[in-house]
């Protein structure tokens, strides 16, 4: 009987060429693998660093832009919350981040409906009824509203339960402090409150109410709100009108254009602006962005040498970083 030679398997040179052959492929498809993992991780990472930091930066210029609407005429014998500007801040000097507090009707917590004891669509009085405001109004640091953006009052009674005024679930509504005159039902009520923005590490708060802006905490009756991780910086600079003209002096760089020489950021400046905040016209707002995970294909990641007036120190430690800025002009301050 003959045998076919081809039977006999593969020889072990056969079997180590196949070997170093699939080790090869195995290595190169390893490394595309890691390479990829990397781009991968790498775009993940700064797509969530551009998203976060520039929508944190858009919540924030709104806020800004709309401080002082539905607020008093004069915060100094109405104060919210104890705020008697419109505009707040604390400086964090050259070595620390800055935070801000502004005070408005930023949203709208219900709508005015008809007396359940007499169902007209005329509100006439002290007396009031809300629509949808349940758990949203009291008659401590959620006691004043605005009613269609242009009448301002204070709460100072209504049926209590829990801490909470239940309106219009009961026949006694809300009691005001000045009447709002004729009012056609529907029209919307905005909560009138004081709303900071601080950096707690790495974590940006929008605090509704009675923050600590040392530590960037809420007190018992706060809303607070993580807007942002990975947030490296948050500065502010301000542009004032000291002759109240109502419009931003331009006392520095050109003459004609509101630009970067125009605003204060200097220390000794900030304090001096702090006796009177209510003569900002215009703040530019800055957010660093700095990634999640350092990039080990990287190895600069350095921050800006100075933010306003913050500096910051090299630190090449392959973390991206990313820098948002903007310019916002304050519509309602008071002339």
């Amino acid at each position: 009987m003959r045998y076919n030679r081809n039977n006999l398997g593969y020889t072990l040179v056969e079997l180590m060429v196949a070997t170093v052959v699939g080790m090869v492929l195995i290595a190169g498809a390893t490394a595309t693998f890691i390479v990829q993992n990397r781009s991968y991780i790498s775009t993940e990472s700064v797509s969530e660093l551009n998203s976060q930091s520039k929508t944190a930066l858009n919540i924030i210029t709104d806020d800004i832009r709309n401080a002082g609407a539905g607020t008093p005429f004069n915060l100094s014998t109405n104060p919210i919350n104890g705020h008697t500007s419109v505009i707040e801040f604390t400086d964090g000097g050259n070595v620390a981040p800055d935070s801000i507090t502004v005070v408005g009707g930023f949203r709208e917590i219900g709508n005015i409906t008809v007396d359940p004891n007499t169902p007209l669509q005329i509100v006439n009085g002290n007396n009031i009824w809300i629509a949808n405001a349940a758990d949203r109004i009291d008659i401590d640091d959620r006691s004043n509203i605005n009613i269609d953006g242009t009448f301002f009052s204070r709460i100072v009674n209504c049926n209590n339960t829990g801490g909470v005024c239940t309106s219009p679930d009961d026949f006694t509504g809300v009691l005001l402090s000045l009447p709002p005159g004729e009012l056609v039902v529907n029209r919307p009520v905005y909560l009138v409150e004081d709303v900071t923005y601080c950096l707690n590490g790495t974590n940006l708060f929008r605090i509704r109410r009675n923050a600590n802006v040392v530590i960037c905490t809420g007190g018992a009756q706060s809303d607070t709100e993580l807007i942002a991780q990975n947030i490296a910086d948050l500065q502010f600079a301000y542009a004032v009108d000291n002759d109240n003209n109502s419009r931003v002096d331009i006392e520095k760089g050109d003459p004609n254009i509101l630009d970067d020489a125009d605003f204060i950021n200097d220390g000794a400046e900030l304090a001096a602006l702090q006796l009177n905040p209510d003569t900002i016209r215009a703040v530019r707002v800055s957010i660093l962005g700095i990634s999640n995970r350092a990039d080990p294909d990287i190895t600069t990641g350095n921050p800006p040498a100075i933010i306003e007036n913050r500096v910051h120190a090299a630190t090449n430690d392959g973390f991206k970083r990313r820098l948002w800025q903007t310019v916002v002009i304050m519509r309602n301050m008071q002339e």
